[in-house]
């Protein structure tokens, strides 16, 4: 049986994508984790009355990643054309009580527009990548960070928030192709001459790569070529 909280999560960012390909939504999976988890944390949310202190997390559910739809059935299923943000990264969904205190609220997505009411928290959706990441100390006050990355990531979703991941067109570059959203530039630009999303660097690497990210914070970031996303 689905939690009523994963079924708001899922309601929120099943959106329609009338405008293209663009991944915003998030397909979620059952799955089994080997962490067995058991943390507290506070939450801050976007809407203040989803906020919790003191939140127990514990074991993992559910893994989510990036996703788009097509051929919804029957059409009028979906009557409302409300679209989301390009997703870049997948989501580990972990159990969890908070204590929350939301009125009823009124929500609209593709489906349509109804009032929520009775809410729980039941799942807490963590950022994660695909791939493993491992700190080693090699002296004291020096710690290398190494990522892991599968085969199978691609233009736009090989890291959040810079362009970054293989292209399948020999010459082409993954940068910014409007609107925030990640896609394969030709060209070939050096690192740093195509942007990424949000202050994100795009572009390729000659030396240092494969991945061009961004080091610092505006007004003064910088476009470097790194071995890790």
């Amino acid at each position: 049986m689905k939690s009523p909280a994963l079924a708001v999560l899922l309601g929120t960012v099943l959106v329609s994508t009338a405008h293209g390909q663009v991944l915003d939504h998030l397909k979620c999976q059952k799955m089994t984790d080997t962490l067995r988890l058991k943390a507290t944390a506070d939450f801050a949310a976007l809407d203040p009355q989803f906020s919790g202190q003191g939140c127990i997390i514990t074991k993992a559910k559910y893994f989510c990643v990036p996703a788009t739809k097509s051929n919804v059935q029957p059409p009028e299923a979906a009557p409302l054309d409300i679209n989301g943000q390009q997703l870049q990264n997948s989501f580990i969904c972990y159990r969890a009580k908070c204590p929350v205190t939301a009125a009823d609220t009124g929500v609209s997505d593709q489906f349509g527009s109804r009032t929520l009411s009775r809410f729980a928290t039941s799942y807490i959706c963590a950022p994660a990548i695909e791939g493993t990441v491992t700190t080693t100390t090699t002296q004291p006050g020096a710690t290398t960070t190494t990522t892991t990355m599968p085969a199978n990531l691609t233009c736009g979703n090989a890291a959040n928030p810079e362009c970054n991941g293989p292209c399948s067109t020999p010459g082409n570059v993954c940068g910014d192709i409007g609107g925030g959203h990640c896609g394969c530039v030709g060209g070939a630009a050096p690192c740093g001459q195509y942007q990424g999303p949000a202050t994100g660097c795009a572009g390729t690497c000659a030396t240092g790569g494969p991945y061009c990210k961004t080091i610092g914070t505006p007004p003064t970031a910088s476009c470097v070529c790194s071995a890790t996303p």
